[in-house]
């Protein structure tokens, strides 16, 4: 499975952060591999932060670059998500497109990432950030702006 996530929807602060995986038949309990292909330069890249020790129970690898050999790395963060019992995070169509959601600790959504990718390419398409905001004494909606 192969999840392209527009740069404009990662976090610029560290952060737990949901990717629309989409994936099903997995069992509870098996261990699977998460390859996350690096972007960018030294300057505009994304920084996985996990760690100070490694966890030979759940090893973490890297490379320098598109090949070569992979080295140990410190022990990762993962948060996994079944679908059952919450809030709805995500929800994919056409298998590569998704809208994401945000939610404040009142449970309402204050953000809503939309991406669908044009058909031939993961560059361009609709790549769209729809925030909203509440009136703090009703809970009502009070605006909502895209980016």
């Amino acid at each position: 499975k192969q999840v392209v996530v527009p740069k404009e929807f990662i976090p610029e602060t560290k952060t737990y952060w949901s990717v629309p995986i989409g994936l099903s038949g997995l069992t509870s309990g098996g261990q699977y591999w998460l390859v996350v292909l690096r972007n960018g330069d030294a300057t505009n890249k994304v920084d996985w932060i996990g760690e100070t020790t490694q966890d030979a129970s759940y090893p973490a690898y890297q490379r320098a670059g598109d090949s070569g050999a992979w080295t140990v790395r410190n022990a990762l963060h993962f948060k996994v998500f079944s679908g059952d019992g919450g809030d709805l995070l995500h929800s994919i169509y056409a298998r590569t497109g998704f809208v994401s959601l945000e939610y404040d600790a009142f449970k309402q959504i204050i953000k809503q990432y939309r991406y669908l990718p044009p058909a031939d390419t993961h560059e361009g398409g609709i790549r769209e950030i729809l925030t909203l905001s509440y009136y703090a004494s009703s809970g009502w909606l009070k605006e909502a702006s895209v980016t």
